[in-house]
């Protein structure tokens, strides 16, 4: 899907109500090609009056391109199954939980107005999220 459709889609949930979007993954543009456009997706989003714009990161390097694109919100994929959880973001239940730390150490650093809310998701089938 363009950037440009991605963005329209966005701005419709969000003129029909929804105040938290989750807008794109940063994820590595290899594996997913069509999240490549993730940081201009959560820039953009960011305009979009009262919304609350979440980006999916599995990793501390997709947290650091989501901060630095403006998101106002993470959402961290796991899974307690060690199967799913390779699967989907190539690491261990318990390697998921050590990155869930680094992370939000990391966030944990940046002065207060910077400073992202992070949640915890299971991959499927029970998102556990928290407005903004």
């Amino acid at each position: 899907m363009p950037t440009e459709a991605k963005l329209r889609w966005i701005a419709a949930l969000a003129d029909a109500g929804l105040g938290e979007i989750e807008v794109a993954s940063f994820v590595s543009p290899h594996l997913l090609p069509q999240m490549a456009d993730a940081t201009d997706v959560v820039r953009r989003a960011t305009r979009i009056e009262g919304s609350c714009v979440l980006s999916l990161v599995p990793n501390l390097r997709g947290a650091l391109r989501a901060i630095e694109a403006g998101a106002h919100k993470m959402t961290i994929p796991a899974s307690a199954s060690r199967a799913h959880s390779q699967a989907n973001i190539r690491k261990s239940p318990e390697e998921a939980v050590a990155e869930v730390r680094n992370i939000c150490s990391h966030v944990g650093q940046l002065p207060e107005g910077r400073r992202l809310r992070v949640s915890f998701g299971w991959s499927r089938p029970l998102p556990l999220i928290r407005s903004c």
